[in-house]
């Protein structure tokens, strides 16, 4: 929860940021700093020109920090930690209608840690555990 607070207050602090500080090239042509990439550039099927299809921050065109992929309309769809162009770190998704699907960690290509995942009514559906091996160290399925 404290997660889903601080990119919330993050992306607020962020809607205040001037145009002329997005979606910057550095000299060498890469992607750098906060990016948020519409539907324009993209033309993915179902989405709007204008909607947002992700957005999150790039180092030497990278994905670095708190990154975010949306469904058509602008709803939210992934919220995850990026290390070097690769999900590293904790991550929720959420189904179209707004409602966690899934929750865990993400280490050197592995889940790590406690992973959750929920039904489309918001109950909880299975939880499991896994070391840094990303070895199944418990699963329960809960009804």
């Amino acid at each position: 929860m404290r997660f889903l607070l601080a990119i919330t207050g993050f992306l607020f602090f962020l809607s205040g940021k001037s145009q002329d500080t997005l979606n910057q090239i550095d000299k060498d042509g890469k992607k750098t700093g906060y990016w948020v990439i519409t539907n324009e550039k993209l033309k993915k099927p179902n989405f709007a020109l204008s909607d947002t299809v992700e957005k999150g921050w790039y180092v030497a065109g990278r994905k670095e920090g708190i990154y975010n992929t949306y469904y058509p309309g602008n709803k939210l769809k992934v919220i995850y930690e990026a290390k070097n162009n690769r999900p590293n770190g904790k991550f929720t998704t959420f189904y179209e209608s707004g409602i966690v699907e899934e929750k865990g960690t993400w280490k050197q290509n592995r889940f790590v840690d406690t992973f959750l995942r929920y039904h489309k009514n918001g109950v909880m559906a299975q939880k499991k555990y896994f070391n840094m091996a990303s070895l199944l160290l418990l699963k329960r399925k809960i009804k």
